[in-house]
């Protein structure tokens, strides 16, 4: 890096600028944009995050979902900064995305240095840190990385891109023995295994890197780029060893989580038959890459049955097929493009091989291996359009001009699509028009209606999507009939509530959250049916925090001693509920201890989120207690 001449140091500045303001404005309208899917359990209804203290809590408790403890830790400090508003988790991504680009501009960069590609080193030719901002920017500006970048759940996504690209980053560096820079890869790799378990992948890129990359064989024969593997392994061996070991740091994050992996609780599909969906998975996110329409951010793909579908596999087959092929054909030829590939392939592999994670296709697994795809393609395109302008005056300004022109489309399909992550409505409405078979869909759209106050379009969506055909699976009808049970509670309609629920809880007995809806519904009508449906929540959930909150409300009059207990219950499992500890208090109060109920108040203003709230809580607190 210190051979950049000062004047193309100045255009890269102005360069950089201008990368930052053409990404900044492509994701400007989901900056306000709702939390989505996942990003309501873990992180809007999420208890845990709302502490920093003690570290595991925001890190391994709470949501329903495994959890990543350096990105929950981030939703965590993010709510320490501003609550639950969603434009600073929005920002935060959105810097985590840049940032990822400046990393990728300098592994690239180092990367076309270090391979010397033929093109470069001819006189005049295109400079590798050119080539690398173009690279980069098309990836910042892609259509494809909106859902990692915009859908706020899925910065564990960014984060350990973040690691794969810095440990990257300080191994290109490192080149050979060790050196604070081989340091700071395995630190990188070690941070990235605590972001997704996607960085698994660290130690194989970086001998794909040393291989393809970094070391050169005798001469240019396949058999002498193969000779050199073993070399390259055992001269760094301690090295390699130190990155693998960090795996180790998976193994223990996804074992001490096991019952929330779905995959490993109750695995959806065999590690078979997930190898087997794969072919069509990749051919999507080639097209995608190529040719982004039709993105969708939940497109809840079933299994094919084989052999009567596999016609719909051929295509993947195909295209999976010839990237091998193209792989080992680059090795002594073009190492760089081989890389390339390889690197594409080796990203993937986490998500699109045998491991059977519940989802078969999710577009945010493209957000790192999109990277050397659009490098490869630019690498191509430049050395073609350099060669061809050296007898064509014209050349360079054409390729300057294709290059601004792809880039100003790509942002603004970008900017068009991010609109959709501006509301709940907007997305799953998005959502469902793709996918009009779904029920998950449906239930979200549902959810978003209800949400913004509009439960009569609420009802209309689950009633339309449960007549429909084909039938849903028993736990989407069922879901679909409590929530449209939800919708009818709110609008003040008891009785057809009361019977969507009863539904919801005939087609799944095991839900919590219908018989915490059911008890809702009772409490003004039949009391003591309503304690049966908070004690039944109990029985399915016992620390479950809102069921033992109201029970306590419904026995209040009666025993108040043990619905104080119901309640320190429930302030138990959520601490910073301000709510449950005034409840706790007025309890307190009703029985004449008025010093713990004093206390109680002032642990309530401590977890208050504005200072009108703990003015209003301190005056709460019982005159002459101590």
């Amino acid at each position: 890096m210190r051979s950049i001449r000062a004047a193309d140091l100045a255009v890269m500045r102005v360069m950089a600028i201008g990368t930052v303001l053409l990404t900044l404005a492509a994701y400007a309208p989901a900056l306000h944009g709702e939390f989505l899917f996942d990003g309501v359990s873990e992180i809007r209804e999420n208890s845990a995050i709302r502490t920093l203290w003690p570290l595991q809590r925001p890190m391994f408790e709470g949501g329903r979902l495994p959890h990543r403890p350096l990105p929950y830790l981030s939703f965590a400090v993010n709510y320490r900064l501003h609550g639950l508003e969603p434009l600073g988790f929005h920002l935060t991504n959105l810097v985590i995305h840049v940032l990822n680009g400046l990393l990728a501009t300098a592994v690239v960069g180092l990367i076309l240095r270090a391979s010397r590609p033929q093109a470069v080193q001819q006189e005049g030719g295109p400079s590798p840190w050119l080539v690398s901002w173009i690279i980069v920017t098309l990836w910042l500006v892609h259509p494809l990385c909106t859902q990692a970048v915009s859908y706020v759940y899925q910065r564990m996504e960014l984060m350990a891109a973040t690691a794969i690209l810095a440990a990257l980053f300080c191994h290109l560096r490192s080149q050979h023995g060790w050196s604070y820079w081989a340091g700071l890869s395995l630190a990188a790799s070690g941070l990235g295994m605590a972001c997704k378990e996607t960085a698994v992948v660290i130690p194989p890129l970086l001998i794909l890197t040393s291989w393809l990359v970094i070391e050169r064989p005798a001469d240019d024969t396949t058999l002498s780029r193969w000779r050199l593997l073993p070399a390259v392994l055992w001269r760094r061996r301690w090295y390699w060893l130190g990155h693998f070991a960090m795996w180790g740091l998976v193994l223990a994050i996804v074992l001490g989580q096991r019952s929330r992996f779905g995959e490993l609780a109750a695995p959806r599909w065999s590690p078979l038959e997930y190898l087997a969906n794969q072919p069509r998975s990749l051919e999507r996110y080639l097209a995608l890459a190529f040719w982004p329409r039709g993105q969708c951010l939940d497109p809840n793909w079933g299994s094919l049955s084989l052999p009567e579908q596999w016609r719909e596999l051929v295509p993947g087959v195909a295209a999976c097929t010839g990237l091998v092929v193209a792989f080992l054909a680059c090795l002594s030829r073009a190492p760089t493009a081989a890389f390339a590939i390889g690197s594409f392939l080796m990203l993937l592999a986490p998500t699109s091989t045998v491991l059977p994670v519940n989802d078969l296709c999710m577009e945010h697994r493209m957000y790192l291996p999109l990277l050397p795809l659009v490098a490869l393609t630019v690498g191509v395109l430049a050395t073609r359009l350099w060669a061809a302008g050296r007898s064509w005056s014209a050349g360079p300004f054409v390729g300057i001009a294709t290059t601004l022109g792809l880039l100003l489309v790509l942002a603004g399909v970008t900017w068009s699509r991010n609109h959709v992550y501006a509301s709940g409505i907007a997305m799953w409405s998005d959502v469902l028009a793709k996918q009009p078979t779904s029920g998950r869909a449906a239930i979200n759209l549902a959810t978003a209606f209800i949400d913004a106050g509009l439960e009569a379009e609420a009802i209309d969506v689950c009633r339309r999507r449960l007549a429909a055909k084909p039938a849903l699976a028993t736990t989407d009808r069922a879901n679909l009939h409590l929530v449209c049970g939800r919708a009818l509670a709110a609008i003040g309609a008891p009785t057809e509530a009361v019977g969507e629920i009863a539904e919801s809880i005939q087609l799944n007995p095991k839900n919590p959250e219908a018989f915490l809806e059911q008890g809702y519904c009772l409490v003004g009508r039949d009391p003591a049916a309503a304690a049966a449906a908070f004690q039944q929540v109990l029985t399915l959930q016992p620390g479950h925090a809102a069921a033992l909150n109201n029970l306590a409300g419904l026995l209040a009059g009666r025993q108040p001693e043990e619905a104080l207990q119901l309640m320190r219950r429930a302030i138990a499992s959520e601490p910073e509920n301000v709510e449950y500890r005034c409840n706790a208090g007025r309890l307190l109060q009703g029985l004449g201890r008025h010093d713990e109920a004093a206390a109680m108040f002032r642990s309530a203003a401590v977890w208050a989120r504005t200072p009108a709230q703990q003015r209003q809580l301190r005056r709460a607190v019982p005159e002459g207690s101590s």
